[in-house]
């Protein structure tokens, strides 16, 4: 095999490697990473010629310059999430580049390529397909760049092939791993000092019960504390809002319950409602919060819902993501300055939506071993009610007649959310909300 085709396909690999690892995060629109995927696969073992290679370049440049156009459009018109648009014009190019000639001199750009997938990916929430994606990524760029560094140095000196035995190959991509081995047991085996230990970076991150990616009510045998510690202040330069109480703040969702915990999935499709739908169909005045957050371990953005627009007070860069959650780039404490609905629509409104809620496969699944009087508990509350939102009433008004104590269950047994409904009817607000959502 020539230094050139070995180069391609190190360099193609790279590319399916940060594929796998956005798809393990942040999930992708089926068609585009369908498309993609195909394009480096075939890129891994037919490369057109120079010729085929320049007429080829006139389909691509018309085809990124739509989905540039169609990323504007969602940033000046539709003002919803650019994520999706951005990756899927960063697909192109990196396909575009795969499909070249091995004449063509573009290692660099399927280099920055890779790799922008690679850190796209850590902006939301990468789990064991990210670990394997990445391992995989720094031991073919390894190899990529030991092998394109040949590559150079024998078309400097007119060497046409230079033999490069399998074992070299292998060796070398080993070595890339022990690297990334020794990194890690440095990382968790050394004391880690505090940013700030000069007086100067960012704030260490907190974790904080409730601001994580998980929500649990299998907690037994003790008491909730309060904590003092202060975690988000919040100024309203136009006056507080005369419903202090009522306003409902948005920072993490979830949409899978096992029967004690609730997580997120990563298959998530962009969001189905973004920003754009709520300045539409919610009416009223918009209200602006300034917001001042602790750095915590999970980078989520606190706003009242439903939030229109967030604008960075200090560096950090806000994203919309496909849960509908606020999450930003950058590290310390985030300031920013949050624009609301300042109330929901009336409930004649609300009563009248019956369909057309999309996805309709997702926010909907409930663990397979839940006790059927739930189900029946929920269908005797919303008996004779025609819509959704009267339904909702209901099973909320029944709720309010429990109790709420920060005291947790005495036993394991007691944690299960039927032991609060038919038995204990007291709880904290993870069972609340549990309660609300599974019926």
């Amino acid at each position: 095999m020539s230094l050139r085709l070995l180069h391609r396909r190190l360099a193609v690999a790279m590319g399916l490697t940060g594929l796998l690892a956005f798809a393990g995060g942040a999930g992708f629109e089926w068609l585009s990473a369908l498309l993609a995927t195909a394009a480096l696969i075939v890129a891994l073992f037919w490369h057109p010629d120079t010729e085929l290679s320049a007429r080829l370049e006139r389909l691509w440049l018309p085809l990124a310059t739509l989905l540039v156009v169609r990323a504007l459009i969602h940033v000046a018109v539709i003002q919803d999430d650019i994520v999706i648009p951005v990756v899927d014009l960063l697909l192109l190019l990196l396909a575009a580049e795969a499909l070249r000639s091995l004449d063509a001199p573009n290692d660099l750009r399927l280099y920055a390529l890779s790799f922008a997938l690679i850190l796209a990916s850590t902006a939301y929430r990468p789990g064991i397909l990210f670990l394997i994606a990445f391992v995989a990524y720094v031991g073919l760029s390894t190899v990529a760049l030991m092998v394109g560094h040949l590559r150079r140095q024998s078309e400097r000196h007119g060497v046409r092939e230079v033999p490069l035995g399998r074992g070299l190959v292998v060796t070398t991509g080993a070595l890339s791993g022990v690297i990334l081995l020794v990194a890690l047991l440095v990382f968790v085996t050394f004391p880690r000092v505090s940013q700030g230990w000069a007086g100067r970076g960012d704030t260490p991150a907190t974790s904080i019960a409730g601001f994580s990616d998980q929500v649990s009510i299998g907690e037994h045998g003790s008491t909730i504390l309060g904590n003092p510690q202060i975690v988000l202040r919040v100024e309203f330069p136009d006056g507080a809002p005369g419903n202090l109480g009522g306003l409902h703040w948005r920072g993490r969702s979830y949409d899978r319950f096992d029967g004690i915990r609730w997580t997120r999935s990563n298959g998530l499709p962009p969001s189905s409602a973004p920003t754009s739908w709520y300045r539409e169909e919610w009416r009223g005045e918009i209200l602006e919060q300034r917001i001042f957050g602790s750095a915590l371990d999970t980078r989520v953005l606190f706003a009242l819902h439903p939030a229109l627009e967030i604008d960075s007070n200090n560096g950090i860069q806000p994203l919309f993501d496909n849960a509908g959650d606020f999450l930003y780039w950058g590290s310390g404490s985030p300031a920013y300055t949050a624009f609301s609905r300042a109330s929901q629509p009336p409930a004649s409104e609300l009563r009248g939506p019956s369909r057309g809620y999309y996805p309709s496969d997702h926010f909907l699944q409930l663990p397979r071993r839940l006790d059927p009087r739930i189900a029946e508990l929920a269908d005797s509350l919303t008996a004779g009610l025609d819509n959704r939102y009267d339904q909702a009433m209901a099973i909320q008004r029944h709720l309010q007649s429990f109790g709420y104590t920060r005291q947790l269950p005495a036993t394991a047994r007691e944690t299960t959310l039927h032991h609060f409904l038919f038995e204990r009817q007291a709880g904290h607000c993870e069972y609340f909300s549990t309660a609300m959502v599974v019926m």
